[in-house]
C-alpha cells in the first residue's frame, strides 16, 4: 500500500513526459548520460560518387549472362576437342550437340574429362526409352535422357547390355559422371525438347485460336 502511495505521489522517471524523465532517472542512479557527440561521424560524399562504375555494371552483366547459359547456336564444324567415332553417321538437318563434362565435376575424376554426342530424340527413341522403364515413371525420365546420347568418349553406344560387345556402356557412364554430370545432361535434354519462353509466347500469342460452336 505504501508503495502504491509513493508511486501516486512521486511518479517514476519513466512516467514523466519525454526524455526528461529518463534522464532524471539516470542521474539519480549515477549513470553517464549519452550525448549526441558519442555517435560515429558519417563519411558523407555526393550521391554521384556512390553510383556503380561502368566496369562494375559490365561485371554484373557478365555474371547474369553466365547464370543463364543455353546451348550455343549451331555451326558447321565440330569443336577441336570432340571425339567422334569413325563410323558414325549424323542425321541431316538437325542440331548435333557435343558436350564435355569436366573430370572435376564427375564421380570419378581419375577417369578424366568425359564426352558425349547428343541429338534430339525421335518418336522411336522415345518408345525404346519408355520400354526400358517398364512402366516406372521415375525411371522413364532417366531412360529418356540416356536415349539422346549417341556417343560416349568417342565410342558408339552399346545398348545390348553385354559388356563383351563393342561400344560404350551408357549405364556405366551414367554412374561415372555422378549427380552433377547427370544434372547437366538433364538440362541439355530440357533445352532440346521443350520450348523456350519466347517460343511459348509466340505460340500462344500468334499460333493458337479458340472457337465456340453451337
Amino acid at each position: 500500500m505504501a508503495d502504491a502511495q509513493q508511486v501516486q505521489g512521486h511518479p517514476a522517471w519513466f512516467e514523466e513526459d519525454g526524455k526528461e524523465g529518463q534522464q532524471k532517472g539516470l542521474e539519480e542512479e549515477g549513470q553517464e548520460l549519452p550525448t549526441e557527440d558519442d555517435g560515429p561521424v558519417l563519411d558523407e560524399v555526393p550521391v554521384e560518387e556512390l553510383q556503380p562504375t561502368q566496369a562494375e555494371l559490365k561485371t554484373k552483366e557478365e555474371q547474369a549472362k553466365k547464370a543463364t547459359q543455353t546451348i550455343p547456336t549451331a555451326t558447321r564444324r565440330a569443336p577441336s576437342w570432340a571425339k567422334i567415332p569413325k563410323d558414325m553417321k549424323f542425321p541431316k538437318g538437325i542440331d548435333v550437340i557435343f558436350a564435355r563434362i569436366r573430370a572435376s565435376t564427375t564421380m570419378y575424376p581419375g577417369k578424366g574429362d568425359r564426352q558425349v554426342i547428343i541429338w534430339p530424340m525421335t518418336d522411336a527413341d522415345q518408345k525404346l526409352a519408355i520400354g526400358r522403364a517398364m512402366g516406372d515413371r521415375n525411371r522413364a525420365n532417366i531412360e529418356i535422357t540416356k536415349q539422346m546420347i549417341r556417343s560416349i568418349d568417342g565410342q558408339r553406344i552399346n545398348w545390348t547390355g553385354d559388356p563383351s560387345q563393342p561400344g560404350a556402356d551408357v549405364d556405366q557412364f551414367w554412374h561415372d559422371i555422378g549427380p552433377k554430370g547427370r544434372n547437366l545432361l538433364d538440362r541439355i535434354w530440357t533445352q532440346l525438347h521443350t520450348m523456350s519462353a519466347d517460343e511459348l509466347f509466340d505460340f500462344f500469342e500468334n499460333c493458337i485460336a479458340a472457337v465456340r460452336t453451337g
